[in-house]
């Protein structure tokens, strides 16, 4: 239902104008008196308010001269009281610190070789790291040498087979290590003696090489093989072997060395600490030295800074006396100035002040009754523009709306302010700007207040009856065809007071559920019914997206779904205890889903179990029957108000009204879906992709979101159609040829159309070449049919060839697998296709 801007029509509105209509007329009528009285008592309060403020004013400077001259007093007292607590502060701090003071020297003492035992212990760690550090050197060094040295052996061995019987190889390894190898060569440093070392094995391994690769070589064996390479060969080995010497004598030094400075400079480092160690005495006795002088010095000083300071602060307390009671004076003098000009102005502004508090008076309440009027005024011309009273005019006038009203006019509130306790002011200038009797309408809301409860001790009567009947007919009259339905239950009645809605069934069914339902078991299974539509309205439409139905219906357009009332007569009359809980769910989340509850609850009969009266009354208005008449329910109402429900129309006029209402809503169930609101956007034609699945979107689900026909994925590949003559069969078929053609190009789907209905279907689909149809077959020939089907299982068989020969089972394998040859989707659609069974072969 369209949500109505303005005037604000719901009950509660109307309750508030009746409340501020009452309170309004109830507070101005004793401002009204109070003015009077206030004004003749302010001439006789000017005066003595003078003389009163005069001896106030002589008494206030007398206690404050009494005041200030106490606060003085008690001020030096507090400042001297001040500055000798902080000399005994000073006093008890200093000798509180030469008290402490040996125990925070011993704590020094103790910090002090407390830190010296740190000391110690990281040198012995330290020093036990660097030797481990320097046996781990030694070691690798060693490891390496050891190494060389099986190198040089093997180089020996091999030399000695390469010159065997040679005298110049012999005689230079006899002779040993020259004195010109030796230069520049540092003998002290076992690094570059190592590097050496490997440079002569490099070296003479080279000669040696060069000499088991020369041509010649095994011709030349023995004494006469060349002699520069004998020599050059056995030079380097001499040298190597003296290195090898040379780098252990080396490595052992610098070794013992390493240990020697590490030794020595741990015992120099444990000789400072125990240094330090036997001064803690004088440490201690050095802290007790300079504290106990900083605290000897420093408490005199500030002894005599407060001294200081003291006399100065109490100089200042007494100078401030005589010049505070100078003040005082003339401040008195001031106010006694001001309190003359006061009564002088007041008596001579009285009458005046009279005049324009009475045009005060008048301008609020101008401003506070006239804006209450005006909204009355306003609720019942929008109402009685949609809600006219029923006459013969009205019903021949009467035509479909396009549009539905946010309300339903019920009721009215009538109201008399000539009668007290709402009596309206007496004065003339107070005079109401309407008539004295108001009415102030009562309307169903929605979807905030749309449900209504009557509450009775008896079967209600032609009242209620004729109330819910009147809500039904106006509801029919204001709302769209299509967009309301009713389910009526009349257990006690049976149908008999809302017989005339029946001719209503004749035209369309749905509109109230098919009939008046009485029955305890057709009860269960209509609000089994309600309850399972409030499921799906929360579950399938609103979600967390949407607050009411109503701003589901907003987006949904052509989708929308109505709205549902469920009348009750005589509740709980053949509710068992399932139904009266339905009916409490229905009533507590129904209008949130567009359902609606009338009940008219006979309290008469027992309530069944576990069901609560206040569910229903929270989310409905609530009328019942007090002392022959009908009111709100006290928390909604104010009394003084009478309650005056809408006159149904005459039985001729309402069943006029009910067939008019009735042919209008034929078909108007039926929902149409404009093709363009699933049909892709022309910058997406063509871009849809098949290979892992056909999808197409062939309807709308809920306010925005479309529903699809997915197949070719999984065990989803096929989809039968079936429904009686008209419902949409074929329709469906060009939805998904048209936006499937729309969506992907030729490439990821064509089609095999096989129309049974003599062409009248796939025909266009011909006629325009699409261009997604291989095979278009229009004629009503079987025959012809079959043959389709045999070239669709050829096809089958040639990609199936195609498929094993890549190794794959699927379109998307066989283009992962590199297939170059398009492979669109083949979607084979038959309308009436069991003409193929006609016959038995």
């Amino acid at each position: 239902m369209t949500v109505s801007s303005s005037p604000d029509l719901r009950v509660g509105r109307s309750l508030e104008l009746l409340a501020s209509l009452k309170q309004t007329c109830f507070e101005f009528a004793k401002k009204e008196d109070q003015l009077t009285r206030d004004i003749s008592v302010r001439r006789h309060a000017t005066n003595r308010k003078y003389r009163d403020a005069m001896d106030k004013a002589e008494a206030r400077l007398s206690d404050l001269i009494a005041e200030t001259n106490a606060g003085l007093e008690g001020e030096e007292e507090r400042v001297t009281a001040i500055y000798a607590a902080r000399r005994a502060r000073v006093e008890r701090v200093g000798a509180s610190r030469l008290r402490n003071l040996p125990r925070r020297a011993r704590e020094t003492k103790e910090r002090w070789l407390g830190d010296l035992q740190m000391k110690r212990f990281q040198t012995e760690r330290k020093y036990e790291s660097d030797l481990k550090a320097a046996d781990a050197r030694f070691a690798k060094f060693s490891a390496d040498l050891t190494e060389q040295r099986a190198a040089l052996f093997a180089l020996t061995r091999r030399a000695r087979s390469a010159f065997v019987g040679s005298l110049a190889f012999g005689g230079a390894l006899r002779q040993g290590r020259t004195a010109t190898s030796a230069e520049g060569t540092d003998a002290q440093n076992p690094d570059a003696l190592f590097d050496e070392l490997r440079a002569q094995l490099a070296a003479a391994e080279e000669q040696l090489t060069t000499f088991q690769k020369a041509p010649m070589a095994k011709v030349f064996r023995g004494l006469t093989a060349p002699k520069a390479a004998a020599t050059a060969t056995a030079s380097a080995l001499t040298e190597a072997a003296w290195l090898h010497d040379a780098c252990s004598t080396a490595a052992h030094a610098r070794y013992e060395q390493e240990r020697q400075i590490l030794q020595e400079n741990f015992e120099a480092s444990s000789a400072a600490i125990l240094e330090q160690w036997n001064r803690a005495d004088e440490v201690e006795a050095d802290f007790e030295r300079r504290s106990r002088n900083k605290i000897e010095s420093q408490a005199p000083r500030i002894l005599s800074k407060i001294d200081t300071v003291l006399g100065p602060r109490l100089a200042a307390v007494t100078a401030g006396r005589e010049g505070r009671i100078a003040q005082l004076q003339s401040d008195a003098d001031a106010r006694k100035s001001q309190f003359t000009e006061t009564y002088n102005a007041e008596i001579g502004a009285l009458a005046e002040e009279e005049k324009n508090r009475w045009a005060e008076l008048e301008s609020s309440w101008k401003s506070a009754i006239t804006p209450i009027y005006e909204a009355i005024g306003a609720m019942n011309t929008a109402l009685a523009a949609r809600f006219p009273a029923w006459n013969a005019q009205c019903v021949e006038a009467w035509t479909p709306p396009t549009e539905s009203m946010a309300a339903a006019k019920f009721a009215h509130l009538d109201l008399d302010l000539t009668r007290p306790p709402e009596s309206a002011p007496r004065d003339p200038r107070l005079a109401l700007p309407g008539s004295p009797q108001v009415s102030i309408p009562l309307a169903l809301t929605f979807p905030d207040r749309g449900s209504l409860l009557f509450e009775t001790t008896d079967s209600g009567g032609s009242t209620v009856l004729g109330t819910l009947d009147n809500i039904i007919l106006r509801l029919l009259s204001t709302t769209p065809p299509g967009k309301i339905a009713f389910t009526i239950i009349d257990p006690v009645g049976l149908g008999q007071g809302f017989a005339g809605l029946m001719h209503l069934a004749d035209y369309e069914e749905s509109l109230i559920n098919r009939r008046i339902w009485t029955q305890r078991e057709q009860i269960d299974e209509r609000l089994g019914e309600l309850s399972e539509h409030i499921e799906k309205v929360i579950q399938m439409y609103l979600r967390n997206e949407y607050a009411t139905i109503t701003e589901y219906n907003a987006q949904a357009g052509s989708v929308a779904e109505k709205y549902h009332f469920l009348v009750v007569a005589d509740f709980p009359a053949n509710f068992g205890e399932t139904a009266a809980k339905r009916l409490q769910s229905i009533a507590a989340s129904g209008p949130r889903c567009g359902i609606f509850t009338l009940i008219h609850w006979d309290q008469r009969q027992p309530l069944p179990d576990g069901f609560v009266p206040d569910e229903l009354r929270k989310s409905s208005i609530t009328i019942r029957r007090q002392n022959n008449a009908f009111v709100l329910d006290k928390t909604q109402t104010e009394a003084g108000a009478t309650l005056v429900f809408d006159t149904p129309p005459e039985p001729e006029l309402a069943v006029d009204l009910i067939h008019k209402i009735g042919k209008s809503s034929i078909d108007s169930n039926r929902v149409q879906v404009p093709f363009s609101q699933i049909a892709p956007p022309s910058a997406e034609f063509w871009t849809n992709d098949t290979t892992h699945e056909l999808k197409i979107a062939v309807g709308r689900t809920g306010a925005t979101k479309h529903q699809y026909l997915a197949i070719g994925k999984g065990t989803r590949q096929h989809a039968l159609f079936a429904g009686k003559t008209g419902s949409g069969k074929s329709t469906l078929f060009h939805v998904i040829i048209t936006n499937l053609a729309l969506a992907c190009s030729p490439d990821q789907v064509e089609f095999y159309l096989i129309d049974f209905k003599k062409g009248v279907e796939f025909k266009c689909y011909a006629t325009k070449r699409l261009p997604h149809a291989r095979v278009i077959a229009i004629e009503s020939d079987r025959e012809f049919a079959l043959s389709v089907l045999q070239r669709v299982d050829d096809e089958l068989k040639r990609r199936g060839d195609m498929f094993r020969k890549l190794g794959v089972q699927d379109i998307a394998g066989y283009k992962k697998a590199g297939g170059t040859e398009p492979m669109p989707r083949s979607l084979l659609m038959i309308d009436e296709f069991q003409e193929f069974f006609v016959e038995d072969d």
